[in-house]
């Protein structure tokens, strides 16, 4: 492995490591309504599984096994699907918007404490990395591997919204580092070359008790030692998050790690080494408008709004509208492959075609206006990483097999995910935004998708769940 392919790594790697530290914001696959529920099923069939897989509902992102129970947070209509098809459950909480809401006002203030500890302990201790030997209880525990007892960046916050960043909040973020390290970060930037914004938000006022706003502006932020300057001799990494906006560690984990590297760069070799030679490009939110929405349901936390806003994809006021953005991609699209719905109403709604809505678009001006060759687009939840291809069991080779397994080892060799296509570790899922920009032989629509061959994988961050079902 070369010294591009080692630094590309190591951002990805470190990236994977920092979902720990969202405490209560990556807890968040919550209520939208009072009648919202947690339920669990008790040893659920394969064919329990299969008629929720037909119904829609994503087992990747926010279903939970632990041992032989699957636990699932769902909007009532959702829990009508269930009663249709007579799949039994028990509900284990029966209204999680004040479940939400009481946890927001006590365990918010807790966890704030508990970060500013650590952050007290890091400064105490003045270090960036430190290792210390320690044996973890782990099946696939790295013979002489040394734990990694990581710093915590002393301008990492939690957020409003149950520890989650509001969209505002996040923005400030992003303005904030531009403050503190004009040297090291770029002004946050319209991630579309031509401009594109997204248009659902004036759709909804639900009674004219939310309040509506304009088509939102996707930005980006490039790290780097020059980071005003797009470098040609520089190869470049991407990194996004909240591509389903209910899964807020997938954006809360970006913003830590981006403190981290700009925090460190004076201190720590491999950080600087990192950022000199290679620029990494942060899109923290692909999906504003799904994000501001959970804030206007549920401003403690909890709001379970996972797709855009499409209003022409099941209208209303429920979390079930809108396309899934990462089912919409031109690579494997289409109900040819499965992983996918063409029902508005499911989790996995892909859209009327292709690349139909603008989040999507954005993405891919954005990516073919540059030359990544990786790429990490997260998600929550579940401790995994799937790579591409995510669309197609028994897919045909990829040519880059071979580079996922090495850039994956590398990458769990501390926390451990499991790693492999997503029909094996985790569902089927086509239209993938992942699978599109690795691209390959064409598909049933005649599409190669990106042509860039971009080497791009999606970790499912975190557990919102603990032993006992909560």
């Amino acid at each position: 492995m070369n010294k591009t392919t080692r630094n590309i790594s190591a951002a990805a790697w470190l990236c994977t490591m920092f979902f720990s530290l969202s405490l209560i914001a990556q807890e968040q696959t919550a209520a939208v309504q009072a009648s919202a529920k947690q339920i669990v099923l008790d040893n659920p069939s394969s064919g329990d599984l299969q008629q929720l897989h037909e119904l829609g509902f994503d087992l990747g992102c926010g279903a939970i096994f632990n041992g032989d129970k699957l636990y699932l947070e769902l909007a009532p209509e959702q829990l009508a699907l269930l009663n249709s098809r007579r799949i039994a459950y028990t509900v284990t909480i029966d209204n999680l918007e004040a479940y939400y809401k009481e946890r927001n006002a006590t365990d918010l203030p807790k966890a704030i404490s508990e970060l500013e500890q650590l952050k007290a302990q890091s400064r105490a201790n003045n270090r960036s990395l430190s290792t210390q030997n320690t044996t973890i209880d782990n099946i696939v525990q790295y013979e002489g591997a040394n734990e990694v007892s990581w710093g915590i960046p002393q301008n990492f916050s939690l957020g409003s919204m149950g520890g989650c960043l509001t969209y505002t909040e996040m923005l400030a973020e992003l303005d904030e580092m531009r403050t503190r390290f004009p040297n090291l970060i770029s002004v946050k930037t319209d991630a579309s070359p031509s401009g594109t914004q997204t248009t659902w938000g004036n759709s909804f006022t639900n009674g004219g008790q939310y309040a509506t706003w304009p088509g939102q502006t996707v930005y980006y932020v490039r790290i780097s030692d020059n980071p005003d300057t797009d470098e040609a001799n520089e190869p470049e990494s991407l990194f996004t998050g909240m591509t389903h906006s209910r899964e807020v560690s997938s954006m809360m984990n970006l913003i830590y790690f981006m403190w981290y590297v700009l925090e460190n760069y004076d201190t720590d070799a491999s950080i600087k080494n990192l950022v000199d030679n290679h620029e990494m490009y942060f899109i923290p939110v692909v999906n504003p408008d799904g994000l501001l929405w959970n804030e206007q349901l549920q401003p403690s936390g909890g709001g379970l709004q996972r797709k855009n806003l499409n209003p022409s994809a099941n209208t209303g006021n429920s979390s079930l509208r809108g396309v899934d953005l990462n089912r919409n991609y031109n690579y494997l699209w289409g109900p040819t492959y499965g992983g996918s719905s063409g029902s508005t109403t499911s989790d996995t709604y892909r859209g009327t075609s292709a690349f139909s809505e603008p989040e999507t678009q954005i993405i891919r001006d954005f990516v073919q206006a540059h030359e990544f060759q990786t790429a990490v687009n997260h998600h929550a939840t579940s401790n995994l990483i799937p790579h591409a291809y995510n669309g197609q069991a028994n897919a045909p080779a990829s040519g880059r097999e071979a580079e996922f397994a090495k850039h994956c080892q590398e990458l769990t060799r501390f926390n451990r995910y499991i790693y492999g296509e997503a029909p094996d570790v985790l569902t089927i899922a086509n239209g993938d935004m992942s699978d599109w920009m690795l691209g390959g032989i064409a598909d049933v629509n005649g599409s190669t998708g990106s042509g860039e061959a971009i080497l791009a994988m999606a970790p499912e961050n975190g557990s919102w769940i603990s032993g006992d079902g909560e």
